[in-house]
């Protein structure tokens, strides 16, 4: 109740600035750095696998506080799209904060988000989900500029989820590595289980080596970086390297640490967070 009365008071501080025009159900695409991360654990139905999708070319944000709808293309005609679809409860207004037991959009009931990802040919009949908006812009007139956001969809009531983070507009960290994604919550896994080892992705903005990847954070001890492929590697400007990470809840709590990876004295850092079921 705490967290629904302070989105709606954000919802109102922003209608007070924009007046009317922040009901407005125009739709714009957005400026500025574009990516999209998708993570399909073995069984998903959608899109199993590691993908990747960044730039104006390959994301395209459109939307208002009514919900935002993101399509992404892959870089040839050979790679397939997909379109993702994020909405709030039919009587709120979408801003930052945490929306569980979303439904299918188009179907939702009363009282629940929505969240819609289809492609390749692929789509759910129901979904079950959840989705963070860490971060939303808007223009004067309604329209989303800015958008940060983590997701996990299930098809059909499956225990496979699809799970990753949508970020559009966001200015990116200085240093010269850039994390991809920036920010990642794993599916809820049981104390003990392990969750999907994840391949985070780093990519040199110039010339550099990586060195250690290290976990901080009060939670790390749910965290194992099974992987460093980072390492020593000479990057030129655009090359990528990845660290692999395992999520396994040792209590039942929300765990939250930081991946690190040091590169010409600074570091480019992803949040990290794990649950266990309610």
């Amino acid at each position: 109740m705490i967290a629904r009365m302070s989105r709606r008071a954000a919802i109102i501080a922003v209608c007070t600035t924009l007046a009317i025009a922040c009901l407005a159900p125009a739709l714009a695409s957005a400026a500025g750095p574009k990516s999209v991360v998708m993570f399909g654990e073995s069984g998903d139905y959608v899109a199993p696998g590691l993908r990747t999708y960044e730039g104006a070319k390959q994301v395209k944000l459109n939307g208002s506080s009514a919900g935002v709808s993101i399509s992404v293309d892959g870089p040839n005609q050979r790679a397939f799209g997909f379109s993702m679809n994020f909405t709030p409860a039919r009587d709120d207004l979408l801003a930052p904060g945490s929306y569980s037991g979303a439904q299918r959009s188009s179907f939702r009931d009363s009282g629940r988000p929505g969240i819609d990802i289809s492609g390749d040919g692929r789509g759910c009949n129901t979904q079950a989900g959840r989705f963070i908006v860490k971060d939303l812009g808007l223009t004067a007139s309604g329209r989303v500029n800015r958008l940060w956001l983590l997701f996990e969809q299930r098809c059909e009531g499956g225990r496979a989820a699809l799970f990753g983070e949508v970020k559009v507009g966001v200015p990116p960290r200085p240093g010269p590595l850039r994390a991809t994604p920036s920010a990642l919550r794993w599916p809820d896994r049981r104390v003990g289980q392990r969750g999907t080892t994840v391949p985070l992705t780093f990519v040199a903005r110039r010339a550099v080596t990586p060195g250690r990847a290290a976990l901080r954070g009060s939670g790390r001890r749910a965290f194992t970086v099974t992987a460093n492929r980072c390492r020593g590697r000479r990057l030129a400007t655009g090359d990528r390297c990845q660290v692999y990470v395992r999520f396994t809840p040792r209590r039942k709590a929300t765990a939250r640490a930081t991946l690190s990876l040091q590169g010409m004295g600074s570091a480019a850092r992803i949040a990290l967070t794990g649950g266990t079921p309610r």
